[in-house]
């Protein structure tokens, strides 16, 4: 785990993948650490992009 001088107690997550999986661990790890820097690279323009979602979806 890196962790920058700046901010010696917030971890730092890079998530490769943004469709479902990617969002997923993304949010998990929300919930585990509030304060952790959480990046998703994803190839394309648009996050779960080719993921169908309802009409009550609360993605943000």
């Amino acid at each position: 785990m890196n962790r920058s001088p700046e901010t010696p107690d917030r971890r730092r997550l890079v998530i490769v993948g943004g469709v479902a999986g990617g969002m997923s661990a993304a949010a998990r790890a929300r919930r585990l650490d509030e304060r952790a820097e959480i990046v998703v690279l994803e190839h394309v323009d648009a996050v779960m992009a080719d993921v169908p979602r309802s009409q009550q979806c609360t993605c943000r």
